[in-house]
């Protein structure tokens, strides 16, 4: 009777600041159908575990693959966002990314972006099928050149097109699927090509994992670092028109302790005025208070960029302070939180 075991061969693990273990599992990953079929004959089963993506890998007892990975070979999943992660991170405009363990140089590493975090270099302006046109003005472009990462050699060139001084659009067909610079004049931008992706609805990034046959036969770990979004924290502090008194505003007092939290030590607020180039806060300030309910906007802010981290909060206290007293106006002050898309909170005393 043949026994078989499966071991884990490759793992993609998310990593974000946010958690107090650093681990993120806001992410699924869906194969496209040509590299489930890939995957079903090296005898590799995909499943997302605790937030990780893992290959693993059939085996027979002594340890050798019923199938070794005898030849390169391209796997491609979608990545697509299961929560509001993507609040309390770094991204960029459009939205869409290339993660991959292979190098322009040809090389393979463990990072799945260009640098040691998720950054502008890894987004893709556009995406389409390995039978494209693409289209430009009149007497705009004379050479179009399509170039691609090859293992070990690095990005070469793979096809060049002469453009006709009356086109206005060049048909590219590429064999093989993947990620593409296409160079128009010496202008190069990066194209995802690939038949399959249309019909794999919408996703947040591709992941491109090559396998070579010379992989070292332990278990490869690769990771996608996200980048925290780090912002000054804003409390608008509502002063109602039915308050018996009124004070001055410099008098209020922000009184921050970071308690157990994992929060940093230093935090202080304080009153800020509005600039004239500050336009987008002046509007919120000026939206309040159509409440015929509130008298005036007082808006404090952290002296510090904040980043946001799960376990405890802060302990925040609004004081007033006439002539050195402490009275205290409010006790545990909302902090903002990784579901609101600002870092600003309303507050009426």
């Amino acid at each position: 009777m043949l026994y078989y075991k499966y071991k884990e061969f490759v793992t993609v693990t998310v990593k974000h600041s946010y958690y107090h273990d650093n681990l993120s599992r806001d992410f699924t990953f869906t194969p496209f159908p040509s590299t489930a079929a890939l995957l079903n004959g090296f005898g590799l089963i995909p499943r997302v575990v605790d937030g990780s993506l893992v290959l693993y890998q059939q085996q027979e007892k002594n340890d050798v693959p019923v199938q070794p990975i005898d030849k390169i070979t391209d796997l491609f999943f979608t990545v697509r966002v299961t929560s509001d992660i993507l609040n309390i991170t770094k991204s960029f405009k459009p939205g869409k990314y290339w993660l991959s363990n292979l190098n322009d140089d040809g090389s393979t590493s463990s990072l799945l972006t260009v640098k040691p975090q998720l950054s502008e270099e890894d987004t893709i302006p556009d995406y389409g099928k390995q039978k494209t046109i693409l289209y430009f003005k009149k007497g705009t472009i004379k050479e179009i050149k399509v170039k691609k990462i090859f293992p070990h050699v690095g990005l070469q060139d793979i096809e060049t097109y002469t453009i006709n001084a009356f086109s206005v659009e060049q048909e590219i067909k590429m064999t093989e699927p993947g990620l593409y610079y296409i160079e128009k004049d010496l202008k190069s931008t990066k194209m995802i090509l690939h038949d399959e992706l249309e019909s794999m609805g919408d996703f947040w990034a591709v992941l491109h994992l090559q396998l070579k046959p010379d992989d070292p036969p332990k278990e490869l770990k690769l990771e996608l670092v996200l980048k925290p979004l780090v912002k000054k924290w804003q409390y608008f502090v509502l002063e109602p028109k039915n308050r018996p008194l009124t004070f001055n505003p410099a008098n209020l007092a922000f009184n921050y302790s970071k308690g157990t939290s994992r929060y940093p030590v230093g935090i202080i607020f304080s009153l800020i005025t509005p600039v004239n180039d500050q336009h987008i806060l002046k509007k919120q300030i000026e939206a309040l208070k159509e409440d015929n309910k509130i008298k005036d906007v007082h808006v404090f802010e952290s002296n510090l960029d904040i980043e946001l981290v799960d376990g405890s909060s802060p302990v925040i206290e609004i004081k007033k302070a006439p002539g050195g007293g402490a009275e205290v106006l409010a006790k545990n002050i909302s902090v903002p939180t990784r579901a609101m898309k600002e870092t600003k909170i309303i507050y009426k005393l």
